[in-house]
């Protein structure tokens, strides 16, 4: 197997090379191939043994993510290009309900990460992680973009850029939850991340400040306009939840009866969850926009899984953040038990019932 290795490593597919051609390796692995053994387990240190075990199949449509092709309208999705308030709405309330699809058993290349603008922020971080909040954004960092007087670009660039920080940071949470054990790999949460960073040295008041910064923006530019206030109940939700860790990890002392504890926050969140799915018909009329999801991803990324079909955001309908929501007030509730018997049932009677993976967690 090492000298098979040897021989990859010697093979150049830059156009630059030698006579400015690919280097046809067809005949030297099926002469490789032919050497190795039906029923083993090929092993090797370029690989570890698990990724050895769930090779799959190449040149099979059905599991070689390779095969996918793309529409034109993919290939040619423009992320640079401003975009009016209506279709930023769109995006962003894509966005937002594909992470609660995520969390219902579904992966994140075909929910979150499908989504073209959050794929080329990851993608960036990920090349340059030192770059920070700089190497977030839809298109190469060494590029630049006119921005000042263009308000269009800014809904692009800055708010819908808040909205993918806003949407990430909540993703980072909830992976942190499946990577730890706290909740169950592919039972309660899938993990893959496709060997993305995911914002991992972006930090809380980084976020918070992009977010209110957009804020800001929506109610200076489109005062009073119904898709501005959409987008800014998303961003409001995004910057409420990035408080989600410090706010469970309160501690409720004896005998406080619940007065040391505020959950008006979550009062909070669920009314705006409410006016999101008061506009659920709304939402759902809003003209899509060929190419902004897209298998792409598990076609150009680290894909360790078969080819699976993209699953729509517009089967969430916010139901799944309220009963997130609900089952915080639930957990909370906790506070006014008054002996260690009265907590023990009520923790059995919460464990017995059907809850969303966070809080579950």
């Amino acid at each position: 197997m090492s000298s098979t290795i040897e021989s990859l490593n010697n093979v150049k597919l830059d156009k630059a090379s030698q006579d400015d051609q690919y280097t046809d390796i067809t005949q030297l692995l099926f002469t490789k191939a032919q050497k190795l053994k039906v029923g083993t387990v090929v092993k090797s240190p370029s690989f570890s043994l698990f990724e050895g075990t769930h090779a799959l199949e190449v040149t099979n449509d059905k599991l070689d993510s390779g095969l996918i092709e793309l529409s034109e309208d993919e290939l040619q999705f423009d992320f640079k290009k401003g975009r009016s308030l209506k279709e930023v709405l769109h995006i962003s309330d894509y966005i937002f309900r594909s992470v609660f699809v995520w969390l219902n058993n579904a992966s994140l290349p075909v929910t979150v990460f499908s989504c073209r603008y959050v794929e080329n922020i990851l993608v960036n971080y990920t090349n340059n992680i030192r770059g920070g909040l700089s190497s977030c954004k839809f298109y190469d960092p060494k590029e630049t973009i006119e921005q000042v007087g263009n308000v269009e670009n800014q809904l692009v660039h800055k708010v819908l850029r808040s909205v993918v920080l806003g949407v990430l940071h909540f993703v980072r949470l909830s992976l942190t939850l499946g990577q730890s054990g706290v909740v169950y790999e592919e039972e309660d949460i899938n993990t893959q991340n496709m060997n993305l960073d995911v914002l991992s040295l972006i930090g809380s008041d980084q976020v918070l400040g992009e977010i209110i910064s957009s804020i800001n923006f929506l109610s200076k530019h489109f005062a009073g306009e119904k898709d501005a206030i959409l987008i800014t109940n998303i961003l409001q939700i995004l910057k409420k939840l990035i408080d989600l860790p410090f706010f469970l990890s309160v501690k409720i002392p004896r005998n406080s009866n619940g007065k040391t504890v505020n959950v008006e926050v979550l009062d909070s969140l669920l009314r705006n969850c409410a006016l999101l799915q008061q506009n659920l018909d709304y939402l759902n009329s809003l003209d899509e926009i060929p190419g902004l999801f897209s298998l792409g991803i598990q076609k150009r990324l680290d894909n360790r899984s078969p080819t699976r079909s993209l699953i729509s955001p517009n089967q969430e309908d916010y139901s799944s953040l309220e009963l997130m929501l609900k089952d915080f007030k639930q957990i909370f509730d906790v506070r006014y038990r008054s002996d260690i018997l009265e907590l023990k049932n009520y923790t059995l009677n919460f464990a017995n019932k059907s809850h969303h993976t966070v809080s579950r967690a």
